[in-house]
């Protein structure tokens, strides 16, 4: 695999930001499994909910503007400092227009306390002022600052964990700690990419109509990243209001449970973007062939990973997280099963923005979203495991029409066999670790883990062979 990027910097940053990526989810995992113990589920309820606010706000200001400010700095690197003062200035307009929505609909709700509120903003600042800082560095393809700056917060934060509530442990200390290394992580960060020369070329005078034209040449991705809390953020806040916040923690502690898995793969998807977009213009027929070979990449590994949680669901949870989550055996295995289907999803949105193809790719998006949001929102008074299944009936729904639609574009890539029995496979594997019962001898399961990972060693090794 890495003969077939060879040259190109994809599998230095993919390895690179996988690695770092892989030390920030063992560092959460320990914050998390120390907050979930401590707290218990109401408290770590209320943290999910803490994080969720601030990424919604820090999503709704963003504009859409990611993609499209790391397609214009990929293809025009000596101006980027240009480009990144362009998606400051805009950016900056999306987050005073957000938090004026916010405060209305606190005002409003009254949900939260004025502490909450303010803390909310803060950490939601100063996540913005990273984004865009980092989409300056993956559009110039300079990665590997921002994952070892990610590494060394997320070490951190465990550390003041450590040392300021190793007798006792309060929910808005957390908050203020948590503030703390997202602002250290910001200076860090920009400087870092000062140093690494990230930002090029002459500011230049910075008009209204660049603004204007930016936000509007976001617009389809803007759409995109609006619909996506509907499945992202929103179902946290489904279960806080028409559940409890204990179902909250049972869904939050699954899918932090999750995090390496989709990091491998969101990660890859960062990694081939700008690969992609330089392909796309200078070798189509390359660009093709890595799309192609990626994907079903993607969807093998996906469900060899999906398999092996669903030998081992319940045993994970009450190890790291203790008896109080013992339930969320199931809400693990869905969420897992959610996040191959959402990295194919998004797998090919890549494809179709590389493809300058933003307006479908809104239009897909959005229909996604409408068939994700009322399943779920149905399901979330029932509780974190139900409501973990209408994820699942959502992905099968939107990866069937989104397949048959990339094949009707006839983009080259992808051909209708393959994705018929991409689909098909995908169904099969998801019922038969739905069948699998967590009764089986633990030494029988042990066996079953290493005759897969066997095999997709062998799978593995016989295609790097070939290539």
């Amino acid at each position: 695999m890495a003969k077939l990027f060879k040259g190109d910097g994809v599998v230095k940053n993919f390895s690179v930001l996988a690695l770092c990526n892989f030390a920030v989810h063992i560092f959460n995992f320990l914050i998390n499994m120390y907050l979930a113990r401590e707290l218990g589920p109401n408290g770590f309820g209320e943290y999910g909910v803490f994080i969720t606010w601030a990424a919604i706000i820090q999503s709704v200001s963003s504009l859409g503007i990611q993609q499209v400010t790391i397609r214009n700095i990929a293809r025009d690197n000596e101006n980027s400092n240009f480009h990144f003062f362009i998606s400051l200035s805009a950016r900056l307009i999306g987050f005073i227009f957000t938090i004026a929505l916010f405060t209305v609909y606190v005002f409003i709700a009254k949900e939260v306390t004025p502490i909450f509120y303010g803390l909310v903003v803060l950490y939601a600042f100063f996540l913005f002022l990273w984004d865009t800082i980092q989409n300056a560095a993956f559009g110039m393809q300079k990665m590997a600052s921002c994952g070892y700056v990610n590494a060394l917060g997320s070490a951190l934060f465990l550390l003041f964990l450590i040392i300021a509530l190793h007798r006792a442990i309060y929910l808005y200390l957390v908050f203020v700690l948590l503030l703390v290394v997202q602002v250290i992580k910001d200076i860090y960060f920009y400087h870092t990419c000062k140093k690494s020369k990230v930002f090029l070329g002459e500011r230049k005078k910075i008009d209204k109509t660049l603004i204007v034209h930016l936000i509007k040449e976001s617009f389809p991705f803007y759409i995109i990243v609006v619909f996506s809390l509907c499945t992202t953020q929103f179902p946290v806040l489904f279960l806080s209001n028409n559940s409890n916040l204990e179902e909250v923690a049972y869904f939050n502690t699954a899918n932090k449970l999750m995090v390496p898995l989709s990091m491998i793969l969101q990660t890859l998807l960062v990694a081939l973007f700008p690969k992609f977009v330089n392909d796309r213009e200078k070798n189509p027929a390359l660009f093709n062939k890595n799309a192609r070979l990626s994907f079903y990449g993607m969807a093998f590994l996906g469900s060899v990973t999906c398999f092996i949680i669903s030998l081992f669901r319940n045993e994970i949870v009450f190890l790291i997280y203790g008896q109080e989550y013992a339930s969320t055996g199931m809400v693990m295995l869905s969420q897992s099963w959610y996040v191959v289907y959402f990295s194919l999803l998004s797998f090919y949105g890549t494809i179709l923005t590389s493809l300058n193809r933003d307006k479908v790719l809104a239009t897909i998006s959005t229909t996604n979203s409408l068939v994700w949001v009322p399943i779920l929102w149905f399901a979330s008074p029932y509780g974190a495991t139900i409501m973990s299944y209408g994820f699942i009936i959502g992905s099968i729904i939107n990866m069937l029409s989104n397949s048959i639609f990339v094949n009707k574009i006839n983009c080259s890539i992808f051909g209708k066999k393959g994705l018929i029995i991409v689909n098909l496979s995908l169904f099969a594997c998801v019922t038969l670790s739905f069948l699998i019962n967590d009764s089986i001898n633990l030494i029988y399961r042990c066996l079953i883990c290493i005759i897969l990972i066997s095999i997709s060693g062998a799978c593995i090794y016989n295609f790097t062979k070939r290539r």
